[in-house]
């Protein structure tokens, strides 16, 4: 992720917005939530995992993916 986002390839965004901070600061918003044990991740949908009583929780922190094409066009990957 860092890399795309380095080549500005990726941003993040949140409410039709983009996320604001560097991209280490943002990168450290997504590793923070992210499991520490891979068999907590959901196996259909990695963007969940497991709480203590096995529900599916959303993990990630804000916001999803906008991949930006050599052409400049976006593709927001979620719905804001």
């Amino acid at each position: 992720m860092y890399r795309l986002m380095k080549e500005g390839r990726v941003k993040l965004a949140s409410d039709g917005k983009f996320l604001e901070g560097t991209i280490e600061e943002q990168v450290q918003r997504y590793s923070d939530l992210w499991p520490k044990e891979e068999s907590l991740l959901d196996k259909v949908d990695f963007q969940f995992t497991a709480d203590a009583d096995g529900n599916l929780v959303d993990l990630w922190p804000e916001g999803g993916f906008v991949w930006v094409y050599e052409d400049g066009s976006e593709e927001w990957s979620y719905t804001a």
